[in-house]
C-alpha cells in the first residue's frame, strides 16, 4: 500500500494542508490500521481534502467523519460513501451527538481544529472516552500552544502542551506515593477549562508520545497500563546481588507524605498563576486603601485644625498674656504654610490660563470681584483639576472593537501599507494600484510599513487596507490588530514566493545570491507567511502565485496583474518617437536584467542565442543591466552590447532601438509567481517577444501570433531564427503584441476588471441621510448639557432606518497624540476622537488650523450629507471652512453665546452677567483680554454662522437673542430631556421638605443666595441637598466653612443619566437661582418632568416651561436673596397644603423629550439637504 506521504504528493482533489513531519509520523503510527475496518474522526477539516486522503490510505475503513465549525463545510460533497461531514462546534453537546450518530466509537481521533488551548483540552475530555481500546488521540499543531494569541506561552500553566505534559504524570500514578486520585492532579485544568475529568478514562491512558507539534495519546485498558511484575532473567549475580529475590514482585512506591514536592495542593506553575492574579488584585486593593488613607488623613488634618482653633478660642477667652504676645508670630507661620502650598499650584494655574500674562490678569479680576477668598477657591479648583488629570486612566471604550464592518459605514477609501525599497515593485504594485483606484474615484493613501504610528493613525480614516510585501514584525502585527479592531478588510499582497521557505530554498535562481542575503530570505519567509495569514484575504500578481497562497491557507485571493499606466504609456510614446527603429541589416535581440538573480533564468535561452549569433553575423545581442554571461559569449564579444543599469525612460529607449525581446524563466514553481513585465515593456514599444511558457506569459501570448512560447533549446532557436530572418513577421508579431497589451493591460480595463472587485463588499446604502455631528466632548467624556443633548439626539436619529450618524470630537492626548485620530464606538455610533493638547492659546480655542487635516480625512471617508456643529470650543471654526470649500451643507446649534461672545457665557470681568442684548464690540473691548483678537474672532465666527444652512436654538429666548444680533433665520429646535424611567407617582412625604441644588459652589450659579437664605431660615422644616460634582473624583468642592450656619444640609455626589431618577426622587424642590441668562436649563426640565417643584431666577431659556404657582416660582433676575427667601417660604406653604401620602402631579405639558427633539431635527435636516 502507498504511504500517506506518497498519497499526499499525488493528491489532486480537495486541498489538504499538513506539515511534512506529520506525514512521516502518520505512516509509522497508522500503518497497522491500513487493513483494518477503522472508524476515524477528524476535528477541523477546512477544505476537506484530508478525508479523501484518509479514504485512500485506509481502504478498509468503516467510516471517516470530519467535523468543522465553518458552515461553508456543509457544501463539501464526496463520492466515497464512507465519508461524512458534521458541521458544528465539536465542543458542544449537539455536535457531539451528531458525531456519535455516525459511529458510537472511533479508533482514531485527530484534533486539527482551532488550536486554541481551551478547545484542545475540552475536545480531549469530550472525545477520549469515545475512543476504542487500542485507539489513538492525536493533537496537531501544538506549536500554537507556545503563543499568547492561542492561549499559550512557554511557561503558561494552562496551555494545551502543558496539559499533555501533565498526562505523563497520570500514566505514572502508581508511583506517586501519596493518597491522591488522578482527577485531583488535573483539578486546576478542570476549573480553568470548566471540564470534568473521569478517573476511569484517565486510567486508560497507556502512553503519550510527543513529536514536533504533535502529541499522540494511546488508549489501553487500565490493567495493561501498570508497570507490572519484576522480570528477572539469568541466575549469576557477579556484581550486584539480590535480583533473584525480587523476581515476580510488583513495584511499591515509598510513602511521600513528608516530601513537600509530592504533597503540594496544586502544581507550582498553577500556583504562580493564581498568586499572580491575587497580587494584581491585592495591588488594586492597596491602591484603593491608599486613596482612602489619603482621604482620611485629609479629614484628620481638618479635624485637628478644628480642635486647634477651638483651643485657640479658649485661650483667647482666658485672656492669656502669652497668647496675645505670640499671636503675630503664629499668624506669620500660618501664612508661610499657606503660601508654600499656593506656590505649588501656581504653575498649573499658569498653564491652564495660557501663560503668565493671562494668569496675572485673571488673578487680578478674581481678587477685585471676590477678594482673597476667590483666589483660594481658584487654587482649589486647579488642585482638583491637576489630580484628576494625572490620575485618569484611558477608558477601555477607546480600545474595544467597533460594532460595524467598515464596508457598512464608509465609502471605499484605501490605505496601502507597503515595502518601498524596490523601485520596480513600487511602480507596478503600489503606484499603479493607487492610480487605478483614483481612476475609479476611490481615495488611496500610501505609507511605508515601518512608519508604525503613521500607519495606525491612517487606519482610523480608511475603510480598506492592503499590506504589500510586509513581514509580521511586532510593529506590523500591531498595525494588523488595529485594523481588526476597526473591522477593516485586510488584504496581504505579494508578487513572488517570499512566504514559502521550501520554494525559496530550492530555487536555483536564489541560490546564486550572497549566502547572507539568501539566509535572510529563508528566515524572512516565516514572517511574511505569518503576516499573510493574519489578513482576511490575499492579492497576487499571477494565478500561479494565487494558487500557492490559497494552499498556504489564505481563504480568498484576488489576482491583480502588473499593468500599464499613463506614465509608462507616455514614456513609451516619447521613446518610440525619439528612437525610431532603423531599417538596417543589423537585428538586435535585447534582454533586460534588473538584478543579479537572473543568471539561471538566462540559461534557458543561452544555447539558442549562441546558436543564432553563430549562424547570423548581423545579429547583435544587447544586455541592459546586470548579468554574468556564460563563457560561450566570449566568442561573440563583437556582437554583444552591454548597457549598464539605467533609469526607466532610458531603458525603454534602449529597448525601442532593438528588434526582438527575450524573457526566459527557469521551469520552477518560483517563477510561476513572476509577472509578464518584460513582455509588457517590449510590447508597448512594439517589439516581438520570445518567452518561457510560465503562467503569466501563457495567459496573454497567443503562440506564434502575439509572441512565442519556448521551452526547449530547439524551440528557442527556431523562434529566434524565424524572427531574425523574417522582418515582416517581426513587425506583425510586434503590432499584435502592442494591440494585446493595450486592450488587456490598459489602466482603465485593469481598474474595472481586476481592481474594482476588491470593493464589491461595500454596501453602504445611498438612501440614508448621513450626518456628521461635531461636539467638543462625547461619550465617555459626557461633560456638559450640550454633550448630553448631542449624545441623546444622535442616538435616536441613528436608530432610524433612513439615517446614519457619525461623530467628530476631542479625546485626551493620553488616548491618541495631539491632532491624530482614534476611531471608536459609542453605543453603536461611529466616533472619531481627535487628540487635543492640554493647553491652547486664546486664538486656537476658536480657530484651530491643526484640526483641519484630521477633519478632512473624516469628511473623505464618511462623506456626510450634512455636518451638525454643536459646541466646538478647542475644535474651532477652521473645520467649518472645509465644509464651505467642499460645498458640504452644515447646521449649527447655538447652545450658548460662544459664537458672539469671547467669554462664552457672557460673564464679565466682575463675574457678573453682561446685560447686552445686542452685542457691541466697543463694550466687549473693555471686557476681553485682547480687543483686537476679539474683533477678529467676531468677524470669523459671524462669517461661519452666515453660511450655515440651518441655525438652531434650544429655546425661544436664545433664538430671540441671536435674531437681535443679525441672524434672523434662527429656528427653535427645543432641547429635549430623557424621559423618566421611573413611572411611579410622586407621593407627598412626611418630614422635612428637601431642597436640591446642582449648580456647584459658585456665585454665578447663585449658591451665595442659597447660603444666605437657608442660614437665615434656620427655623423651617427643610433640608438642603447639595450636589458636589467633585465627590466622584475623590474630592470635595464644598468645605465646612462654606456650609457654616446652614442647620440641615447634605452633600451628595453628582448624578448621571443612569441614576437621574433616583436623585430627583430624593428631593422635592430644585433650586436654580442662576445669575446669568442661560440658553435652556437642562436640570430644570429634568426636575419638572419628574414632578419636582422648581424655583428659578428669570434667566432666559431657564423659565420657559415654568408655570408660576403650578410647577414652581420665578424670582427676579436681580434678586439679592429676598425673592428666593419668599419663594422658599411660599413653597413650604404650598407643600403644607398637600396631605401626606397624596399624589403630586405638576404641569409638564410643554416639556420636550429627546425623541421628540431628535425627530424634529431629522425632519429639518431632510428638508434642507440637497441630494
Amino acid at each position: 500500500m502507498k504511504s500517506i506521504k506518497t498519497l499526499h504528493q499525488e493528491h489532486q482533489g480537495k486541498v489538504s494542508d499538513r506539515w511534512a513531519s506529520y506525514l512521516s509520523a502518520y505512516d509509522r503510527l497508522f500503518a497497522s490500521y491500513q487493513a483494518q475496518p477503522v472508524s476515524l474522526l477528524e476535528i477541523g477539516i477546512q477544505n476537506g481534502g484530508s478525508l479523501e486522503l484518509w479514504g485512500k490510505y485506509f481502504p478498509q475503513a468503516k467510516i471517516l467523519v470530519g467535523c468543522d465549525i465553518n458552515p461553508d463545510c456543509s457544501c463539501l460533497t464526496y463520492t466515497d460513501p464512507r465519508i461524512n461531514v458534521v458541521v458544528g462546534n465539536a465542543n458542544t453537546d449537539t455536535t457531539e451527538q451528531a458525531v456519535l450518530a455516525q459511529s458510537a466509537q472511533y479508533d482514531l481521533i485527530i484534533d486539527d481544529g482551532s488550536h486554541m488551548s481551551a478547545d484542545i483540552v475540552q475536545s480531549f475530555v469530550r472525545y477520549f472516552r469515545h475512543l476504542t481500546q487500542g485507539g489513538m488521540f492525536v493533537a496537531e499543531d501544538l506549536h500554537c500552544s507556545y503563543w499568547q494569541s492561542f492561549e499559550g506561552g512557554l511557561y503558561y500553566p494552562y496551555s494545551s502542551i502543558a496539559f499533555f505534559k501533565r498526562l505523563a504524570d497520570i500514566i505514572n500514578h502508581e508511583h506517586w506515593g501519596i493518597e491522591c486520585n488522578r482527577t485531583q492532579l488535573l483539578q486546576g485544568f478542570a476549573e480553568h477549562f470548566a471540564v470534568e475529568f473521569d478517573e476511569s478514562c484517565l486510567a486508560d491512558i497507556h502512553s503519550i508520545e510527543f513529536l514536533n507539534s504533535l502529541c499522540v495519546v494511546h488508549k489501553r485498558p487500565a490493567a495493561l497500563n501498570m508497570l507490572g511484575e519484576r522480570c528477572v532473567a539469568g541466575q549469576l549475580e557477579l556484581v550486584v546481588s539480590g535480583h533473584n529475590n525480587v523476581r515476580g514482585q510488583f513495584s511499591q512506591a515509598p510513602a511521600q507524605l513528608t516530601n513537600p514536592w509530592a504533597t503540594l495542593a496544586i502544581a507550582p506553575e498553577e500556583q504562580w498563576e493564581t498568586l499572580s492574579a491575587a497580587v494584581m488584585a491585592r495591588a488594586e486593593e492597596i491602591a484603593d486603601l491608599r486613596a482612602e488613607t489619603t482621604s482620611l488623613n485629609t479629614e484628620i488634618i481638618s479635624l485637628r485644625k478644628t480642635l486647634l482653633e477651638r483651643d485657640e478660642h479658649i485661650a483667647i477667652m482666658n485672656h492669656s498674656t502669652s497668647w496675645r504676645m505670640t499671636k503675630p508670630l503664629r499668624l506669620v507661620a500660618d501664612q508661610l504654610k499657606r503660601a508654600r502650598r499656593s506656590v505649588k499650584l501656581v504653575m498649573p494655574a499658569i498653564q491652564r490660563a495660557g501663560g503668565v500674562q493671562h494668569t496675572v490678569r485673571k488673578a487680578l479680576r478674581i481678587y477685585q470681584n471676590e477678594g482673597i477668598h476667590g483666589i483660594k477657591r481658584s487654587l482649589r479648583q486647579v488642585e482638583i483639576s491637576q489630580i484628576r488629570h494625572n490620575s485618569q486612566p484611558i477608558d477601555p471604550i477607546y480600545l474595544q472593537t467597533v460594532s460595524q464592518q467598515a464596508q457598512q459605514w464608509f465609502v471605499p477609501r484605501v490605505l496601502i501599507i507597503a515595502e518601498m525599497s524596490i523601485p520596480q515593485c513600487v511602480k507596478y504594485r503600489v503606484q499603479q494600484k493607487s492610480e487605478m483606484f483614483a481612476a475609479l474615484g476611490i481615495g488611496c493613501s500610501i505609507l511605508r510599513w515601518n512608519d508604525t504610528q503613521a500607519c495606525i493613525d491612517a487606519l482610523q480614516t480608511h475603510s480598506l487596507v492592503i499590506f504589500y510585501r510586509v513581514p509580521a514584525y511586532s510593529s506590523v502585527v500591531s498595525i494588523i490588530q488595529e485594523a481588526r479592531r476597526l473591522r477593516l478588510p485586510t488584504w496581504w499582497e505579494v508578487d513572488d514566493f517570499i512566504f514559502d521557505k521550501e520554494v525559496l530554498a530550492n530555487s536555483k535562481t536564489l541560490a546564486a545570491l550572497d549566502k547572507n542575503v539568501f539566509d535572510q530570505l529563508i528566515e524572512g519567509a516565516g514572517l511574511y507567511r505569518q503576516a499573510m495569514l493574519m489578513c482576511d484575504a490575499g492579492i497576487a500578481s499571477t494565478t500561479g502565485l494565487a494558487e500557492a497562497m490559497q494552499r498556504a491557507g489564505v481563504p480568498a485571493v484576488r489576482v491583480i496583474e502588473n499593468a500599464l499606466d499613463q506614465a509608462t504609456l507616455a514614456v513609451a510614446a516619447t521613446v518610440c518617437r525619439e528612437h525610431p527603429r532603423q531599417q538596417t541589416d543589423c537585428v538586435r535581440i535585447v534582454y533586460g536584467s534588473g538584478t543579479n538573480t537572473h543568471n539561471i533564468d538566462f540559461a534557458e535561452a543561452a544555447p539558442a542565442l549562441l546558436a543564432v549569433l553563430g549562424k547570423f553575423p548581423q545579429v547583435r545581442f544587447r544586455l541592459i543591466g546586470t548579468l554574468v554571461l556564460p563563457e560561450g559569449f566570449t566568442r561573440y564579444s563583437s556582437q554583444v552590447e552591454i548597457i549598464p543599469f539605467c533609469d526607466y525612460a532610458a531603458y525603454l529607449g534602449y529597448m525601442a532601438e532593438c528588434d526582438i525581446s527575450i524573457a526566459p524563466l527557469e521551469n520552477y514553481v518560483f517563477n510561476d509567481s513572476k509577472s509578464n513585465i518584460k513582455y509588457l515593456e517590449a510590447s508597448i514599444v512594439k517589439l516581438p517577444s520570445v518567452c518561457s511558457p510560465r503562467a503569466a506569459f501563457t495567459q496573454v501570448i497567443l503562440n506564434g501570433e502575439s509572441g512565442f512560447l519556448c521551452e526547449t533549446d530547439e524551440e528557442w532557436e527556431v523562434a529566434l531564427t524565424q524572427l531574425v530572418t523574417d522582418a515582416v513577421k517581426r513587425i506583425q508579431v510586434g503590432e499584435a503584441a502592442y494591440a494585446t497589451v493595450m486592450q488587456h493591460y490598459s489602466p482603465s480595463n485593469m481598474a474595472k476588471q481586476q481592481v474594482l472587485p476588491l470593493l464589491e463588499s461595500y454596501k453602504r446604502s445611498p438612501a440614508k441621510l448621513r450626518i456628521l455631528s461635531v461636539n467638543c466632548y462625547y461619550h465617555p467624556r459626557s461633560f456638559g448639557g450640550a454633550t448630553i443633548v448631542a449624545e441623546a439626539v444622535n442616538q435616536w436619529i441613528n436608530t432610524q432606518e433612513d439615517c446614519e450618524v457619525h461623530v467628530f470630537t476631542t479625546v485626551p492626548a493620553s488616548v491618541t497624540p495631539p491632532y491624530t485620530l482614534r476611531r471608536y464606538d459609542a453605543k453603536g455610533i461611529n466616533v472619531y476622537g481627535v487628540g487635543i493638547p492640554d493647553i491652547l492659546d486664546a486664538k486656537t480655542q476658536f480657530d484651530n488650523p491643526d484640526m483641519v487635516v484630521a477633519f478632512a480625512d473624516v469628511l473623505a471617508v464618511v462623506q456626510p450629507d450634512i455636518v451638525h456643529f454643536h459646541s466646538i470650543q478647542t475644535i474651532g471654526v477652521a473645520v467649518v471652512d472645509l465644509c464651505i470649500q467642499q460645498g458640504i451643507q452644515y447646521a449649527v446649534t447655538l447652545h450658548d453665546a460662544w459664537w458672539l461672545c469671547g467669554r462664552q457665557f457672557m460673564i464679565n470681568q466682575q463675574g457678573k452677567y453682561c446685560e447686552q442684548e445686542t452685542i457691541e464690540r466697543t463694550v466687549c473691548a473693555k471686557c476681553v483680554d485682547n480687543q483686537h483678537l476679539n474683533s477678529y474672532r467676531d468677524e470669523r465666527l459671524r462669517h461661519v454662522l452666515h453660511n450655515a444652512v440651518l441655525l438652531l436654538s434650544p429655546s425661544h429666548f436664545f433664538a430671540d437673542f441671536y435674531k437681535a444680533n443679525g441672524f434672523t433665520a434662527v429656528r427653535v429646535n427645543k432641547n429635549g430631556i430623557m424621559k423618566p424611567h421611573n413611572t411611579t407617582a410622586r407621593i407627598r412625604r412626611d418630614g422635612a421638605l428637601r431642597f436640591g441644588y446642582v449648580g456647584g459652589n459658585t456665585e454665578i450659579k447663585g449658591f451665595h443666595l442659597i447660603k444666605k437664605v437657608f442660614a437665615k431660615l434656620d427655623y423651617i422644616n427643610a433640608k438642603l441637598v447639595l450636589v458636589d460634582n467633585a465627590i466622584n473624583l475623590g474630592f470635595a468642592s464644598y468645605h465646612p466653612l462654606d456650609l457654616a450656619g446652614i442647620p440641615n444640609v447634605e452633600v451628595v455626589p453628582a448624578y448621571t443619566q443612569h441614576n437621574i431618577d433616583a436623585f430627583f426622587s430624593s428631593i422635592d424642590v430644585l433650586l436654580f437661582p442662576t445669575q446669568w441668562k442661560e440658553s435652556f436649563g437642562l436640570s430644570v426640565r429634568e426636575a419638572l418632568a419628574r414632578n419636582v417643584w422648581v424655583i428659578a431666577t428669570d434667566a432666559g431659556g431657564v423659565v420657559e416651561d415654568i408655570r408660576v404657582g403650578e410647577n414652581g416660582y420665578i424670582i427676579p433676575f436681580t434678586d439679592k436673596g429676598e425673592g428666593l427667601q419668599q419663594a422658599v417660604l411660599d413653597t413650604l406653604e404650598y407643600f403644607e397644603r398637600i396631605p401626606v401620602g397624596a399624589t403630586i402631579a405638576l404641569s409638564t405639558l410643554n416639556i420636550t423629550f429627546f425623541d421628540e427633539q431628535a425627530a424634529e431635527l431629522a425632519t429639518l435636516f431632510k428638508s434642507v439637504v440637497k441630494r
